[in-house]
């Protein structure tokens, strides 16, 4: 047993020994007395209003009332990884654990937990993940409750996510692509050599005929005419040779195996044009091309002679469609007058400045259609203009009405009311 440090008796000595043990002057101050004022500090009392002098205490409040019941977390549950063009969205079931404060997001590269790092906390049930255009990653999340303990990750593999190459590398791919291409070559060739090739030609033509005339004057008219008719066919056909050609270049050529044809249109400078090249380039990489040089293109039906709609087209540089029925496009910047959809998603914000008939709802925070506001299981506003807030997870809370206020205890008992008392 341990021995009391108390001296008994009433002399001095003993009083002043007893009285520095008691204010701590003496001794390891195990045995210092307390003061009411330092219970109602340690929230062990509470100060009791009195209509005397004296000092009252109530009991204080119970510590172990004030403190959470925490569980532990739970698996996440259907975890998603959407991936935009800039960003990912993540989305979850929230969990209905008591205690529940935060999910952790990791990512990384490789489908590793091990290499994966921390990217983000968040209370609510989605997020937006900024990454580059064109990255292709995995993600993991946990839930931590307010206790700091972490649960289990939502899978030992990783939730697989990939953004979309941005439209404007993929157009310049093209630009590239195009420009190597050897039957956009031939008909840039064609195009710019047409005309002047044209010119060439015919004067050559007229001076063979003009010398044959000459040599010709002393024969028959027959003769005549029958010469001039054989340097028109001449002339055709060095047109036609001009307007439609048919190229094959060999092994020793600049591409390699490339079978080539092509054809072409064009009056006072304007042209238009179509070429087909398949086979290999000189790297042995397959060729299979289709090529048109138009400022405009349209598709119809020949046999609805009735239907005057084209469903295709493009002109400007713009391709028009009326009608189009996509399975999975990819769209960087999009203008609408109407979108129609059974769910929308997005990364990074949605910005409007009306929104009808909706729930806004993310973790605790909850905005429905009527117009009442829940944030988490504490505090809470509703369309007629009650205010509720809660204490941590027990029944002490404040009411606010619109014609008055009440306060409720830990035990669910009203304690006070102001305003309207029936």
């Amino acid at each position: 047993m341990t021995r009391k440090p108390w001296r008994a008796g009433k002399d001095l000595s003993t009083v002043v020994e007893n009285m520095e043990i008691g204010t701590g002057q003496r001794g390891d101050g195990r045995h210092a007395f307390v003061t009411r004022e330092e219970l109602v500090g340690l929230k062990l009392a509470r100060r009791r209003t009195s209509g005397g002098a004296s000092y009252a205490l109530n009991p204080g409040i119970d510590i172990d009332s004030t403190l959470m019941v925490v569980d532990f977390p739970t698996k996440p549950l259907n975890f998603k990884a959407t991936g935009g063009f800039g960003s990912v969205l993540l989305e979850w079931d929230m969990p209905n654990y008591r205690g529940h404060s935060l999910t952790e997001i990791w990512r990384g590269t490789e489908d590793d937990l091990a290499d994966a790092v921390l990217v983000a906390t968040t209370p609510g049930q989605v997020y937006g993940d900024p990454v580059d255009p064109g990255w292709s990653g995995f993600y993991w999340i946990r839930f931590v409750n307010a206790a700091g303990v972490k649960g289990p990750w939502n899978g030992e593999k990783g939730t697989q996510a990939q953004t979309q190459i941005g439209v404007k590398a993929i157009i310049d791919q093209i630009r590239d692509e195009a420009a190597k291409s050897p039957v956009v070559s031939e008909l840039r060739k064609e195009i710019k050599n047409a005309q002047g090739q044209a010119v060439k030609d015919a004067a050559v033509k007229t001076t063979e005929v003009v010398g044959a005339l000459r040599e010709e004057t002393t024969r028959t008219i027959g003769g005549i005419e029958n010469r001039v008719t054989t340097l028109d066919s001449s002339t055709s056909e060095s047109l036609n040779e001009v307007d439609k050609r048919i190229t094959k270049l060999d092994k020793e050529g600049g591409e390699a195996f490339l079978a080539m044809w092509s054809k072409k249109a064009g009056v006072d400078g304007i042209t238009a044009g179509i070429g087909i090249v398949a086979g290999k380039d000189s790297e042995g990489r397959p060729v299979s091309q289709v090529a048109i040089s138009a400022s405009q293109l349209f598709v119809f039906d020949p046999n609805n002679p009735d239907n005057t709609a084209y469903p295709f087209a493009v002109s400007g540089g713009k391709v028009v469609i009326p009608k189009a029925m996509i399975y999975d496009a990819v769209i960087d910047t999009l203008t609408a007058q109407r979108v129609v959809a059974d769910e929308v998603k997005a990364g990074i914000s949605i910005t409007s400045p009306v929104i009808r008939s909706a729930v806004i709802e993310n973790g605790g925070f909850r905005v429905d259609s009527a117009g009442n506001l829940n944030i988490g299981e504490l505090f809470s506003v509703t369309s007629q203009g009650q205010l509720t807030i809660r204490h941590s997870n027990q029944s002490i809370g404040l009411v606010i009405q619109n014609d008055k206020i009440e306060v409720y205890d830990g035990n669910g008992r009203l304690t006070v009311r102001i305003g309207r008392l029936s």
